[in-house]
């Protein structure tokens, strides 16, 4: 059995960081080939094709024109690896590619099973007409969805009304590679503390700045917490300039430091020198940086909110999003009680080595070959086959939605998703569909 991931690869971001330790660990666990098929994220001039025998790259950019040229790229690679499972992560596009993916395979006679993996609530893609037709169909082609959260599963279920027979147990975005992470980094961190002139006690905000992050809140109260030293804000993002601005209205210029983008060694390094680590998020669905910082053994600070306050209970404080008072509050109680610190460190070493990566790759594995059994043994019962007739003036597409029997259940109009529907997987030379072709795809 071999297994491709199709997910970003080449930024920093800890969705990023999902992906690699997730195709890592499968790679070390997987008695199968594991390949990544990934694509170029910015215009970079020593982008590689190949950075390894498994990890295959889309020499492109993939914006919405090319979104069926990209999925004609994966299909020829998994007929070509002879991959078996596919493994859409993150992204909507991504997911909705992987139902052209799908489409055009079957086109060809070739046989895949595609389990995504998702890690938003959908609440910014309901407000987003064309992210949310592109999540239904790309969510609606998986015969599988492997939530990171019971959020993130309410969600699938409740929003985006998903077949709950076919969503995976729950299981946590990737995990981390704890030793590393862990590792002793005492004369890197003397040299990067050097580096950014830190000479002085500091609480550490590792992550994208955008406002979801909720760094406003941070900001505004760092000044009133009982703390002579720095905030260190690891990353870099669209929201940077609103946070500059308010960081020179309220006179902290000196005070805060930003690294924007450092080594995965450095930011560990300043992991371990820190006070607290503070992540006041206005949502969040994991949090690989706030797991980072538990395995790199300090006192978590962080919100109540997704799936981050559910996992993140068993060791860190965790406060309100948007609640000043109740940041400051709490922080301090850990700045100032030596004893406490102590016992947040302790339980976050333990909470994170639960979350080492080869353990979340074998339970990713595990969920899998579970749910291709009951597949297997029609256990899962709500999929349905559609036939497709296209009409060539009007540009309508009609499905004849067919149930398990094999009765017609009711006959419907999809116009609003034509634009989404790869031509030529739906049209042969006369411009009718080929009645033998089958596409395993809900429509709502």
């Amino acid at each position: 059995m071999n297994i491709a991931l199709v997910g970003p690869y080449f930024s920093s971001s800890g969705t990023t960081k999902h992906v690699t330790n997730i195709f890592n660990g499968l790679t070390s666990t997987h008695t199968g080939d594991v390949f990544l098929i990934t694509f170029r994220e910015s215009n970079e001039s020593n982008f590689n094709e190949y950075l390894g025998p498994k990890i295959i790259t889309y020499n492109k950019i993939p914006s919405p024109i090319l979104f069926e040229e990209f999925a004609e790229f994966i299909s020829e690679k998994i007929i070509e690896n002879q991959i078996n499972i596919l493994l859409p992560q993150i992204k909507p596009f991504i997911l909705f590619c992987a139902s052209l993916v799908k489409s055009k395979l079957l086109e060809k006679g070739y046989k895949i099973l595609i389990i995504g993996t998702w890690h938003s609530n959908f609440s910014w893609i309901v407000t987003a007409p064309y992210h949310l037709a592109m999540s239904k169909m790309g969510i609606n082609s998986c015969d599988g969805i492997i939530p990171v959260s019971k959020d993130v599963e309410n969600s699938l279920q409740y929003v985006l009304n998903f077949d709950p027979t076919k969503i995976l147990p729950i299981i946590p975005p990737g995990g981390i590679d704890f030793e590393n992470v862990n590792k002793n980094r005492s004369k890197l961190l003397l040299d990067i503390k050097n580096r950014f002139s830190i000479n002085r006690k500091y609480i550490i905000f590792l992550g994208r700045l955008l406002y979801n992050k909720g760094l406003d809140t941070l900001i505004s109260a760092f000044n009133k917490i009982d703390f002579d030293g720095y905030l260190v804000i690891i990353g870099s993002g669209p929201y940077e300039k609103e946070l500059k601005d308010k960081i020179s209205a309220l006179n902290l210029e000196k005070r805060i430091i930003f690294t924007k983008f450092i080594t995965d060694d450095e930011v560990y390094s300043l992991l371990q020198g820190a006070e607290l680590y503070c992540l006041p998020s206005r949502w969040e669905s994991f949090s690989i940086s706030t797991l980072e910082a538990m395995g790199a053994g300090i006192p978590v600070v962080c919100s109540n909110v997704g799936g981050l306050g559910m996992w993140a209970s068993e060791a860190a404080i965790l406060i309100e999003p948007e609640n000043e008072k109740q940041l400051i509050n709490e922080v301090d109680k850990v700045l100032n009680d030596e004893n406490l610190a102590n016992e947040l460190r302790k339980k976050s070493i333990k909470l994170s080595k639960k979350f080492d990566y080869k353990a979340i790759s074998e339970n990713t594995l595990e969920s899998i070959s579970s749910h291709i059994e009951r597949l297997h043994n029609n256990e899962i019962i709500d999929e349905r086959d559609l036939q497709f007739q296209f009409n060539d003036k009007t540009g309508e597409i009609t499905a004849n939605v067919i149930d398990l029997s094999k009765n017609i259940k009711e006959n419907m109009k999809i116009t609003d998703y034509a634009l989404y529907f790869p031509s030529e997987a739906l049209k042969n030379e006369n411009k009718n569909v080929d009645p033998t072709i089958k596409y395993f795809v809900r429509v709502e």
